[in-house]
């Protein structure tokens, strides 16, 4: 998965708030298993845990690129 800042649940619930649509891929080194479920089922297309490997990373950006949203910001 991917996943890059402290709390992304919050980041994540906050650019639903804000009504920001954006494609989200988060990159962490925290390996919670609540992490992932949490943040996909608030929008984040993809939740990447450190190491990963080049093939997740272009796998993650394929899904981003691939992911339409309505509304942009």
């Amino acid at each position: 998965g991917v996943q890059t800042c402290a709390l992304p649940i919050y980041l994540q619930r906050d650019l639903i708030r804000r009504n920001v649509r954006v494609p989200t891929i988060f990159i962490t080194g925290r390996a919670e298993d609540s992490i992932p479920p949490g943040l996909l089922n608030q929008g984040a297309v993809a939740c990447l845990f450190k190491p990963f490997s080049e093939r997740e990373l272009r796998a993650a950006l394929e899904l981003a690129l691939q992911t339409k949203f309505d509304t942009y910001v």
